[in-house]
């Protein structure tokens, strides 16, 4: 916002409309270049104070800018709300906040497993299945034991028959003692996995923090890793009244970082796992705020009773999968997208409009300088730096109603910014029923995969988040060889 007598430059491109007040007055800004300065009405000059970090430094250049090093330590406290549908989920008491207390950007989260953090285990080990107590009539299952940096978590999942107490929104506490009733086993709980914080060598840069996601596998829950890091971690940058507000056409920037093992047993190059499904992110279209798909009038007119239309997705979404290996994809690991357009739904009544996954594209190639790879993240995740950091960078025009002309790019860099892969689409049908811009994105979802890749690490990181309507990679990786 811009106060009487402050200068204000806005990061507003010809693809985001927003409404800015400038001075007294409301400005109504659309198709407004990246370049052009709004100056609000000033009684005597002012001096920008000097930018002192990372993050400001990127906020000079770009709309929405998370680095993630302005933020407090965060985890999740033994909490999982494990979908959209959970008022935890939203609480913001529980979500990520500023090194002020304040509210951060991230306005949703979901988890998938409670994953403490224990002493040393006596009497043990715990075996997979048994039942956990406090001691106090707690009952959880025990799955597994992960020794991760030297730090113990014990996954424990559901809640046993018989618990007088314990559910995915009343966990374990700090200092209790914990003890499986099949093996006898015991260890103290001394904390909880930190999501976000300074992750050592799995930070960006070596400085400052980074955020850890660890999704679980949904086919092999018993035996893959889970509640080490977030499953899901979202954002909304809408008006809060209109679904058309945000971006027309979104820049979506990310650096990466995989466990080296998470797509195989080694971590070689080749030794790539079956991945059915990695949702990666989402990009959804239409919110009024972070849990709401569209306005009142929308409301009437989508899929009632369904939290993946009126909560978690609504009509039209793009949702970014990481694909591959297994026999078919041997050694390939690769982006795809998955754009759902709201169609009116045949025989229905009254009628809805929400239609799943009617466009489905393999991000490789088609780009002649990456034909062999496309937008292949194995590409920078070779044999002898597997787990190294990289970047990717998606371009999604949302196009206009009932025309296919909606566009997708996604680029690929290595962590020195050179294009390791490029994909581009064109000629999109990305909307049928309404009017609307991108405005809400979640990172992380699902996760399927073979049963050999299912029980790895499958920690990741994700560092200097950012949106913006237009190219974000270029300029940031001079801004990074400048800083």
């Amino acid at each position: 916002m811009c106060n009487q007598g402050l200068i204000c430059r806005l990061a507003i491109t010809c693809s985001i409309v927003a409404s800015v007040s400038a001075g007294c007055r409301q400005i109504q800004i659309e198709n407004i270049s990246k370049t052009t300065p709004i100056t609000a009405p000033s009684e005597s000059p002012t001096t920008t104070p000097p930018v002192t970090n990372w993050q400001e430094q990127l906020e000079q250049n770009f709309d929405i800018v998370e680095t993630f090093d302005e933020l407090q330590d965060w985890s999740a406290n033994g909490l999982y709300p494990s979908s959209s549908g959970s008022a935890q989920a939203y609480d913001a008491a529980l979500l990520p906040k500023k090194a002020d207390g304040s509210r951060s950007k991230w306005g949703y989260w979901a988890n998938k497993s409670s994953a403490p953090i224990v002493g040393t285990i006596q009497n043990g080990p715990f075996q997979a299945g048994e039942t956990v107590t406090n001691g106090a009539g707690k009952l959880y299952v025990y799955q597994e034991t992960h020794v991760l940096d030297g730090i113990t978590y014990l996954r424990l999942y559901g809640v046993a028959a018989g618990s007088t107490s314990g559910s995915s929104t009343d966990p374990y506490k700090l200092g209790e003692r914990l003890t499986g009733l099949t093996s006898g086993a015991s260890a103290t709980i001394m904390g909880w996995p930190k999501i976000i914080a300074n992750h050592g060598a799995n930070t960006w840069r070596g400085t400052g923090k980074s955020l850890m996601m660890n999704l679980g596998d949904n086919d092999n829950g018993a035996g893959a890793m889970a509640g080490i890091g977030a499953q899901r971690l979202g954002m909304y940058f809408g008006d809060g009244v209109s679904g058309k507000s945000g971006y027309k056409k979104i820049h979506l920037f990310m650096l990466v970082k995989f466990a080296p093992t998470f797509f195989g047993l080694t971590g070689a190059q080749a030794d790539i796992g079956y991945i059915r499904v990695f949702k990666f992110f989402d990009i959804c279209a239409g919110f009024t705020s972070i849990k709401r798909f569209g306005s009142d009038a929308d409301q009437v007119s989508i899929e009632q009773g369904s939290p993946q239309t009126t909560t978690e997705y609504g009509a039209n979404v793009s949702i970014f999968n990481i694909n591959g290996g297994g026999l078919s994809n041997s050694g390939q690991a690769y982006f795809s997208e998955n754009v759902s357009a709201a169609h009116l739904t045949p025989n229905s009544n009254p009628p809805t409009y929400y239609e799943w996954a009617n466009v489905n594209k393999t991000m490789r190639n088609n780009d002649p300088l990456f034909v062999a790879t496309g937008a292949d993240i194995n590409q920078v995740h070779p044999t002898d730096a597997a787990g190294d950091w990289f970047a990717i960078e998606v371009i999604s025009d949302i196009g206009t109603p009932n025309n296919s002309d909606g566009k997708t790019e996604f680029y690929v860099y290595d962590r020195t910014g050179r294009i390791r892969g490029h994909y581009s689409a064109a000629d999109q049908l990305k909307l049928v029923h309404f009017d609307h811009f991108y405005n809400k994105i979640t990172l992380g979802g699902n996760r399927r995969t073979g049963v050999a890749s299912s029980g790895v690490d499958g920690r990741y990181w994700i560092d200097d988040f950012i949106v913006n309507g237009s190219r974000i990679g270029p300029t940031y990786f001079e801004m990074l060889t400048e800083h």
